[in-house]
């Protein structure tokens, strides 16, 4: 079956800010912990069971949350752990989406807008850290909480915590998927495409570095990396200029975007079923392809749950505890037979799920 449309109503304006209210049906449980994260701290990796505060709020602190954007079911995930655990916690919560990784402008317009709203605190999915980390470091000298979440950010940016992926980890764990894939058919030799993500992008060399580390020592080659921004136009451009380029590939690995529309444009140039798809991260259209059989299969952390951890972390530096500097949630290989077997409410927004402009 199909995943449905969730109907989600966000801004046809990039830059609207979202305020959270009645995400979930009456009756319905907003329920995700405890859910197995990571606590880093240098070289060391502490595992441990993140449970999120029961108790209620001191004050009705307000958290702004900042995003890319919201063009597939990976930042849509985003969103609504971060604006669901807002609302479950009883505290005001504003969204702001830039439209796109080329609108850098209009993300360090929006973390002033927030700033000038007198929020509390910021969750910031960056676009690019050099350009805000000046605009963090002011903030914070405001007394603002600031706390990374989605797009890790590197140690030269001076946040008060960071809840992420890390897409390394995300790539390679894909990648050794494919090579088992790949070794259990008895398949002497493979050739793979890498559709990267946006160039320059910290999370794309990531993730690039993630399918090398994957594939080296193995008998799959990585041919090429293949960069360009993660909108569907581009990543169609992309493998159609690939299937003009190369007729011996037989893996496409990247972004999930790419996994959306390589099917469609495979099966216009009769190549169906003679490349497998796989993604580093987790997309609607991504795991529809999983669903119909299209696409192999998709790495992912629970984004839902990740940017519900991030909302918890920013509440609890409002309410003066101490969190970790750094966590990460650790990604799973979903193929067909985990999300036949296993619960994916972690990885995809609810049904029904809502943007609700005006109630706070």
């Amino acid at each position: 079956m199909k995943i449905m449309n969730k109907s989600l109503r966000f801004a046809a304006i990039a830059g609207l800010a979202l305020s959270l209210g009645g995400a979930a049906a009456a009756g319905d449980t907003w329920e995700w912990w405890p859910n197995s994260a990571e606590k880093i701290s240098g070289d060391v990796v502490e595992t441990f069971d993140y449970t999120p505060r029961m108790d209620a709020p001191s004050q009705k602190w307000h958290v702004c949350v900042l995003l890319p954007h919201l063009k597939d079911t990976w930042w849509v995930g985003i969103g609504v752990g971060a604006m669901k655990e807002a609302e479950r916690q009883g505290i005001k919560a504003s969204l702001f989406q830039a439209g796109g990784y080329t609108e850098l402008n209009k993300q360090l317009s929006q973390f002033d807008d927030c700033v000038a709203l007198g929020v509390d605190a910021i969750l910031i999915a960056a676009i690019s850290e050099g350009a805000l980390k000046p605009k963090i470091e002011a903030a914070r000298e405001k007394g603002v909480k600031l706390v990374a979440v989605g797009n890790p950010m590197s140690d030269d940016v001076t946040l008060d915590s960071a809840v992420f992926g890390d897409y390394n980890i995300d790539a390679e764990v894909a990648g050794k998927a494919l090579v088992e894939h790949y070794e259990a058919m008895g398949k002497e030799s493979a050739r793979v495409i890498n559709f990267a993500g946006v160039a320059g992008a910290g999370w794309a060399e990531q993730a690039a570095q993630g399918w090398t580390n994957a594939f080296e020592g193995t008998s799959v080659e990585l041919v090429e990396h293949k960069y360009g921004e993660t909108g569907k136009s581009t990543q169609l451009k992309l493998v159609e200029d690939t299937i003009q380029t190369y007729d011996d590939i037989d893996a496409y690995v990247g972004v999930a975007v790419m996994a959306e529309v390589a099917p469609d444009v495979l099966e216009e140039a009769g190549m169906a079923g003679n490349v497998d798809i796989l993604a580093f991260y987790m997309s609607e259209g991504a795991l529809n392809g999983v669903i119909d059989g299209s696409v192999l299969g998709v790495a992912s952390n629970p984004m839902v749950v990740e940017s519900a951890v991030a909302m918890d972390t920013a509440i609890r530096l409002l309410e003066g505890e101490e969190v970790p500097g750094r966590m990460r949630l650790p990604p799973v290989w979903i193929d067909k037979q985990f999300v036949e077997t296993q619960d994916m409410s972690k990885f995809t927004p609810p049904d029904g799920w809502e943007v609700i402009y005006t109630v706070e």
